[in-house]
């Protein structure tokens, strides 16, 4: 999830300097994988880290959501565990795994798995979830990022990904993204446009 926020982080005089971090953020539209998950309104997704040593975190990250159809879900919570696996200095590996509920629609609830490499200066996405927009359906999605620094401060932040259907009947599609921010003090402000090349099977939910 890329969005503008603000920070701050406690640490604490012990031998692996444990920190606690977070952040807050305002969204015009909450989207993921090139899906709105607020019905194109907007968002206000908070975040609490603690870190254990320099390559653990565990922590939680909610989000109001909103959607298309029946489904009354208005609430997501992921308790999330994320341990960093650094290699060489141009290149690491992460593992994510989080526990996502929904409040008021139970029946989103699942896990997601992520597997993701850093180097020199792109990321590579491997990401697993076991319920698929409450479709009870396992997909897989592979994304490319690369973040570039253009006019000295402000960062270009790209991303394309593929997501692939194991159990629904639905056509495999792609998403990319591209923003553009800059910070001020601790907050980053950032303008993204998002699209999918399938609009029509998600629609409304795949717009621009």
């Amino acid at each position: 999830i890329f969005a503008p926020g603000l920070a701050w982080g406690q640490t604490t005089p012990d031998k692996t300097e444990k920190k606690i971090e977070g952040d807050a953020s305002i969204l015009t539209n909450y989207v993921w994988h090139g899906l709105t998950q607020t019905k194109r309104n907007p968002s206000i997704q908070t975040s609490l880290f603690y870190n254990l040593g320099a390559n653990l975190k565990l922590g939680a990250w909610g989000s109001n959501v909103s959607y298309y159809g029946r489904s009354k879900a208005n609430e997501l919570l992921k308790l999330i565990a994320d341990i960093t696996f650094p290699i060489t200095p141009n290149f690491s590996m992460g593992i994510t795994f989080s526990d996502n509920h929904y409040f008021e629609a139970d029946d989103r609830d699942g896990t997601t798995l992520g597997i993701d490499f850093d180097t020199f200066g792109y990321n590579f996405l491997i990401e697993m979830e076991g319920n698929w927009q409450g479709t009870v359906s396992k997909t897989r999605y592979y994304a490319v990022r690369r973040v570039w620094d253009v006019f000295t401060k402000w960062k270009w932040d790209n991303q394309i990904g593929y997501t692939m259907f194991e159990t629904l009947n639905a056509t495999n599609y792609f998403d990319v993204r591209s923003g553009i921010g800059i910070s001020t003090g601790v907050v980053f402000w950032e303008l993204a446009l998002t699209f999918t090349n399938d609009n029509t099977a998600f629609e409304p939910a795949a717009d621009y």
